[in-house]
């Protein structure tokens, strides 16, 4: 099918005109990134070496990339970008889908197989944000373990910035941005480089339109895990300070049948802190 060949694809929304990149060959997998501005260029860099066991769907999230911004900002929300994996499943004329989502794009990914528990085979959760659930001392215990860590205070600095400080430009969001997101994997020295020349520079405007439309149209996952019927992976990771372990084994627990894996000495973003230990869950899940 031309609509499933190697490239970026257009196809149209419920509102506007999404965009997503096929790579690889074997069985089909859609990956949703975050939603908050990122962009899927930094999954479509890591997750690469999936592309030899399977053919994964990029869907680039509404307002980023290629995909087209709605005329309205409470448009932007994960709630919406949801029922765009939904657009698109129709679009490819498939039955089911298998399903990664990671951070904010689990949060996308969870509330898809909530919403549409038959259309969603296999659930892959890479450290998600569990919308509903209050896991703030998981947050509050990290930060002071870490601010007295050179390795980690300027990036406390600067997330407490981003919280509070009234940007003027894109360019001083992003560079808060830049020293902030190293908080996030366990060794910030070794591996934060290479998750930062990946993401390349998110977008402000969505950035904010997304945090103002979550606002409006609020999302308790939390309370709707029973809902989920897909063989669902819960993928943790012992030093993610964001999207937590407790969050992952939280979900698994409430997820009937769902299988659990927490990945030791690791952040954020598995895929380069333990690469092997990863990608063998993965494949080894998905197979």
């Amino acid at each position: 099918m031309s609509i499933l060949t190697s490239g970026v694809h257009k196809f149209q929304g419920s509102d506007i005109e999404l965009t997503y990149t096929v790579r690889g060959s074997g069985p089909y997998l859609v990956v949703q990134a975050a939603g908050w501005g990122i962009s899927s260029q930094y999954l479509q860099i890591g997750l690469s070496p999936l592309e030899a066991e399977f053919t994964i769907i990029y869907l680039e999230p509404r307002g980023s990339g290629s995909s087209e911004r709605p005329l309205q900002e409470d448009m932007m929300s994960s709630s919406d970008m949801a029922d765009d994996i939904e657009h698109l499943r129709k679009y490819l004329d498939f039955k089911q889908i298998d399903l990664l989502g990671h951070s904010n794009g689990g949060t996308i990914a969870l509330a898809y197989a909530q919403r549409y528990p038959v259309s969603v085979r296999n659930l892959v959760l890479v450290t998600h944000w569990l919308e509903g659930y209050d896991d703030s001392h998981t947050w509050q215990r990290f930060a002071n373990d870490r601010k007295d860590n050179a390795s980690f205070s300027k990036a406390l600095a600067a997330i407490e910035m981003i919280r509070t400080h009234n940007f003027r430009s894109q360019q001083e969001w992003f560079q808060s941005l830049r020293v902030g997101l190293s908080f996030y994997p366990a060794n910030p020295d070794k591996d934060y480089p290479t998750f930062e020349k990946a993401m390349g520079e998110p977008s402000w405007w969505v950035y904010k339109a997304q945090s103002a439309a979550d606002k409006i149209k609020r999302l308790d996952l939390y309370a709707g895990l029973d809902k989920v019927r897909a063989r669902t992976l819960c993928l943790g990771c012992s030093e993610d300070p964001i999207c937590s372990e407790n969050v992952s084994r939280i979900t698994a627990e409430r997820i009937a049948g769902s299988q659990l894996i927490i990945i030791p000495a690791c952040g954020h973003f598995p895929w380069i802190e333990k690469p092997d230990q990863f990608f063998a869950a993965i494949t080894t899940f998905l197979r």
